[in-house]
């Protein structure tokens, strides 16, 4: 396609809102620019908490989002959580153990 032509395309693309299908960019190789992150507890967990700040923002900079979940000490959560991470395609998963075990 000529560089022409190439403009007048972004351009109406512009125009009318066009939004590029994350999924269908992903069946064909780029990144889900999705992050999982896993805690036990985000919100009872001030340090936890101000980490997942961080961890959103840093994320954003990049062009990526952040799914998060919290497990509650419940293995059969990780399980699931990990599962759904999958199911998404994410590029990657932190998960922030607590202190104590």
């Amino acid at each position: 396609m000529g560089e022409e032509t190439a403009k007048r395309v972004r351009r109406v693309a512009k125009k009318l809102g066009y939004r590029p299908n994350l999924v269908a960019q992903q069946l064909s190789g780029h990144p889900s620019k999705l992050i999982g992150a896993i805690g036990q507890d985000w919100f009872y967990d001030s340090m936890r908490l101000r980490v997942l700040s961080w961890l959103n923002k840093s994320a954003s900079e990049r062009c990526y989002r952040v799914i998060s979940s919290e497990t509650h000490d419940q293995p059969e959560s990780l399980v699931q959580y990990l599962g759904e991470c999958d199911a998404r395609g994410v590029d990657g998963v932190i998960y922030m153990a607590s202190a104590d075990g």
